[in-house]
């Protein structure tokens, strides 16, 4: 898949003490998910270094100042980074290093993975101080819950977009209302829109730059206005139909994971009796997929790989002596009372088929460790605990049904947003 290029917008008043680290941090989250992009930094008439440090910033940050020429608020900033952005998907994210620059890579792949127009963040671990959670909390379950019907993080501070998505609507915030706004419109104009969780954290350094009241006051009444002038039956109904999406990508997150880590717990030496965890779960996976088969014992094989120990010297009822036993299956005798008879081997309940089989799971026998310990044996498969063979069948039926499951729902997906094509074509048609 291509990676399409980002621009990164970041509006500024005052963040000279912020930049470096976070450029330093875009720049390396990006590079690694090998994505290109470009840093804009929109400033608002700051009266630190914050432009002259962006001016000096290393060339690999690929990073430009712009002075802002119209009225004064983050929104206006980034309307006007908007304009300038050379890429066709545009990121934006605050100064003050609240919002975590690695989130940005995965917010690009669940973009690019199931085709949305918007990914925004929800605040799952609030570091702010108590009156800001409470305005926070307030405002969304009033202006956007209540009044709107949808539940997203709509003032969270980074969001990636589509650059044509702006394309689609006609918006005029406030200084500090661009958010709800742009959700709203992108809802109502069929977009896809999905969510990723974030931690919040405190403030990195400078001064915040939010009057609560002030915004607190525009949000409500920009709000309302926003609702006199949508059509909340179409957001609602959008909003509705964009939830099991969302759904299905987290279980199919969730799935894959459990399944790597299940796959990761699972693969052990034959007489070990815990499970070791192995480095990783790509080297694990080969192995689980088509483990080797262990062959049948013979007298002249060790039946493990591990190496026969003498076991020490048992004596009899009578006060004769036991020879020590073999880890082969060899027979040896115990006198008793002047009559000899035949001594099981080590391993002597072992259920050992023949003819190789792919990973057949069968009742253990026992096999005798260094230490002289009984250990569970299953002479067919490298997994050797009960535990292991059920966790190994279970990480694999999961891993079916999750993978059944998301590829019948990415053909539903796109069997959907094609009929959605077909009628927009139809109403540009016409409307032509």
């Amino acid at each position: 898949m291509k990676q399409s290029a980002i621009s990164v917008i970041i509006p500024t008043l005052n963040e000279a003490d912020n930049i470096p680290l976070l450029f330093e941090r875009l720049h390396t989250t990006l590079q690694k998910a090998s994505i290109p992009f470009e840093i804009l930094v929109v400033d608002d008439h700051s009266t630190d270094a914050t432009v002259a440090l962006t001016r000096a910033a290393d060339p690999k940050f690929n990073a430009r100042a712009i002075l802002k020429q119209g009225k004064p608020g983050k929104a206006f900033s980034l309307l006007e980074g908007f304009a300038a952005a050379q890429h066709d998907v545009i990121c934006m994210i605050d100064a003050d290093l609240q919002y975590p620059p690695e989130a940005i890579a995965q917010m690009y792949h669940k973009m690019q993975f199931c085709d949305a127009d918007v990914v925004i963040t929800n605040r799952i671990d609030n570091k702010t101080g108590l009156l800001r959670k409470l305005s926070t909390g307030a405002f969304h379950l009033v202006f956007t819950k209540m009044l709107f019907g949808i539940d997203y993080d709509t003032q969270s501070g980074l969001k990636l977009f589509k650059k044509r998505v702006l394309d689609t609507m006609t918006i005029a915030p406030s200084a500090w209302t661009f958010d709800l706004e742009f959700i709203i419109r992108a809802l109502e104009n069929d977009n896809i829109i999905l969510s990723e969780d974030i931690a919040f954290a405190e403030r990195n350094a400078g001064v915040a730059k939010l009057n609560l009241f002030t915004a607190a006051f525009e949000g409500a009444w920009q709000s309302l206005k926003l609702y006199r002038t949508t059509s909340v039956k179409r957001v609602k109904s959008r909003y509705e139909y964009l939830k099991p999406l969302q759904q299905s990508f987290n279980w199919m997150l969730a799935i894959t994971i459990g399944a790597l880590v299940a796959f990761g717990g699972m693969t052990q030496t034959a007489d070990a009796a815990s499970l070791q965890p192995i480095k990783s779960a790509t080297d694990a996976i080969p192995q689980l997929l088509d483990p080797i088969t262990l062959p049948a014992p013979t007298p002249s094989e060790p039946a493990t790989n591990s190496s026969p120990t003498p076991a020490p010297e048992s004596t009899s009822s009578t006060g004769s002596t036991t020879p020590p036993s073999s880890a082969t299956p060899s027979s040896t005798t115990t006198k008793s009372a002047g009559t000899t008879t035949p001594k099981s081997s080590a391993t002597p309940n072992l259920s050992v088929s023949t003819t190789p089989t792919r990973s057949s799971i069968t009742q253990p026998g026992s096999l005798t460790t260094q230490d002289g310990k009984q250990a569970p044996y299953y002479p067919q498969s490298k997994l050797s605990s009960s535990k292991t063979a059920n966790l190994h069948n279970l990480a694999l039926l999961t891993l079916k049904i999750g993978g059944a499951s998301f590829v019948f729902g990415l053909v539903l997906l796109s069997v959907r947003n094609l009929a959605r094509r077909m009628q927009q074509r139809q109403q540009s048609s016409v409307n032509a």
